[in-house]
């Protein structure tokens, strides 16, 4: 959860718990999903401005790491 309560610092909604979480960036989705994509980071795009963090299970970690350095990033 550290890992997306940058998000929700910078006046996002989050949504989730413990490896899956989605992240409700709205009018700012395409900007954030760009960035998120080009630090490395997987994500799923939804309907209605929603971004889905879904780590594998073996790289669950450094994925969340990974995460949280690419939101302190581009936040």
């Amino acid at each position: 959860s550290e890992a997306v309560d940058v998000a929700a610092k910078a006046g996002l909604k989050v949504r989730g718990r413990g490896l899956y979480w989605v992240i409700e960036a709205g009018a700012r989705a395409e900007e954030l999903e760009k960035a998120l994509r080009e630090e490395g980071i997987d994500l799923l795009a939804f309907p209605a401005g929603r971004l889905a963090a879904i780590p594998a299970l073996d790289t669950a970690l450094a994925s969340a790491k990974g995460l949280r350095a690419a939101l302190e990033k581009v936040l």
